[in-house]
């Protein structure tokens, strides 16, 4: 009969008042536990309200049921009193000891099956280990504090909470296997979750170092803890998660499952969070995943994006605060952020979208404001949703699409950029009616090279040189847009592309309010503001029609 303690946690390594049952495995029989003079003790056993369990049990192996609150799980247990083993094994080694002939055979014999008796239980000449091969007498360390990269010594071990150990093992037990110059270390929580590192550090003879722990999920379990409700993490001081990496460090760990309802996590930013990291996505869908926030903006601290996305994958630079690339899924945005600096430049992308197949979410009211480059950015085959997200007051452009991307931002803000509020090239489209891209520094909307912008209804005032400008083959629909106001043309096509601006508004313009050059056709039935030629004449500059 062995006598053992356990410790119930929470989800957060605090040890926590439960109620434990002990079954005969694989039933529902309630197995006979003892105190440690061997008296019977009461099945379930109740925990103090530090969590512990100590009880005795005749050897075998049981269930051993865990319930504290709503949280419960089980686990197997064995009970092997080394002692019996080692008794039986010293009679063993008498007994060869005392025969006449082959009595060296016969002790090797005895060894062998001593190291057969124990295996698994012990460790050889091993200070740390719960029990010493050479004495009948248990050594009784219920726990270590030794730091686990010290303890190299093959055995098992009673952890707490040890130095250098997984977040989650504490109060677990530690499996070592050493020989040669490698190692080998496993490590269990309380709850059955295993991690597992190896190396040739130098206190086995190596001239190395261990591994990264690694942990075995249990896809099984995992999907079952996601079955039961959606998730909410916290990220800031006082939080589940210090940053926001960390947060999806762990939920990108879990096992989504199908449910007609849908199950989501969400990572909700305490008030006072800054980011001062990056959240980059490589092939990975994190989109059942949304970030939210206490306060009303989150500050992104600029000198922490220093992180380059693409240039190994694509061969230009990007340090986005938020990217996502191969394909991948970043986190729906459902936060407003903001840079602590305007103009930071450097390519410093609020969100981006690079890649066939990439794509993120950004929710009504969300977005980036004052980014360092662009605010809002697809390229290369990329999708972004962002319908009445904000963009407002980008460097260089507020919502850019670019060689065949696509971008959904109906409704969004991009006013205020440094060059484009909106702007479309290389065969991409951007969707945005009614959106505003007003005080832009050049170019309120811009179409270029076979894109298109679908925008009825925008708001492109104030232009610092074109409010609308198609050129290169390209289309834009701004029927009842607003283009006034313009340094220099208000709704501006050229080189064979057509604006569609029936009833806008291009007047105030500081030259003319709708201009055709080189082959472009301008639809403006209805629409106000100056003309650079005849109506409804088609000339070498085109036609405007109205």
């Amino acid at each position: 009969m062995q006598f053992r303690t356990f410790f119930a946690q929470d989800e957060l390594g605090n040890t926590v008042a439960a109620t434990a049952t002990v079954y005969e495995q694989g039933t529902n029989t309630k197995a006979s536990i003892f105190s440690i003079d061997g008296t019977a003790i009461a099945n379930p056993n109740i925990s103090g309200s530090g969590g512990k369990f100590a009880f005795a049990a005749a050897d075998g192996i049981y269930d051993l049921s865990i319930v504290a609150g709503p949280r419960s799980y089980s686990s197997v247990i064995e009970f092997l009193d080394v002692k019996d083993a080692i008794v039986e094994v010293s009679g063993l080694v008498d007994n060869a000891q005392t025969a006449e002939t082959n009595a060296a055979n016969s002790a090797s014999t005895a060894t062998t099956a001593a190291s057969d008796a124990v295996s698994g239980h012990v460790a050889l000449d091993d200070p740390h280990t719960q029990y010493a091969l050479e004495s009948a007498t248990p050594v009784d360390v219920e726990s270590t504090s030794d730091d686990v990269d010290t303890v190299f010594k093959s055995g098992f071990y009673r952890v707490t909470t040890n130095a250098n150990l997984p977040s989650g093992a504490e109060y677990g037990q530690l499996i070592v296997s050493s020989g040669g110059d490698t190692i080998l270390q496993l490590v269990s929580s309380y709850d059955g979750r295993l991690w597992q590192r190896s190396g040739n550090p130098s206190n086995v003879g190596g001239s190395g170092s261990y591994s990264d722990w690694q942990e075995i999920s249990g896809k099984d379990s995992l999907q079952d803890s996601l079955q039961a409700a959606d998730i909410l993490v916290t990220v800031g001081t006082g939080g589940d998660y210090p940053t926001i990496n960390a947060a999806l460090e762990y939920l990108s760990k879990l096992q989504p499952v199908y449910d007609s309802a849908g199950i989501t996590a969400t990572i909700n930013l305490l008030s006072g969070f800054v980011m001062a990291e990056q959240v980059l996505v490589r092939g990975l869908d994190l989109g059942w995943i949304t970030i939210t926030g206490a306060d009303a903006e989150t500050t992104i601290a600029r000198r922490a994006l220093t992180t380059d996305f693409t240039t190994a994958d694509y061969g230009f630079s990007s340090s986005p605060a938020f990217g996502v690339s191969k394909g991948g899924v970043l986190p729906r945005i459902d936060q407003l952020f903001r840079f602590d600096f305007t103009n930071a430049g450097g390519n410093k992308h609020g969100i981006m979208a690079v890649g066939a197949g990439s794509s993120a979410d950004v929710l009504a009211g969300a977005g980036v404001n004052d980014a360092g480059h662009h605010g809002i950015y697809a390229y290369r085959g990329a999708t972004i949703n962002a319908d009445e997200a904000n963009a407002s007051g980008a460097t260089f452009n507020g919502i850019y699409a670019s060689r065949g991307s696509t971008i959904n931002a109906n409704r969004a803000n991009a006013s205020g950029a440094g060059y484009n509020g909106i702007n479309a090239s290389s065969g991409s489209t951007i969707n945005a009616d009614e959106a505003i891209t007003s005080s832009a520094g050049y170019y309120g909307i811009n179409a270029s090279s076979g894109s298109t912008i679908n925008a009825d209804g925008a708001n492109a005032y104030g232009a610092g040189t074109y409010g609308i400008l198609a050129s290169r083959g390209s289309t834009i629909n701004a029927n009842e847009a607003i283009a006034s106001g313009a340094a220099t043309s208000g709704i501006y096509a050229a080189n064979g592309s057509t604006i569609n601006a029936n009833r806008a508004n291009a007047s105030g313009a500081g030259s003319y309010g709708i201009l055709a050059s080189r082959g472009a056709t301008i639809n403006a039935v209805g629409a106000t503001g100056t003309l650079s030629q005849a109506t409804n004449t088609v000339t070498g500059n085109g036609i405007i029609f109205q």
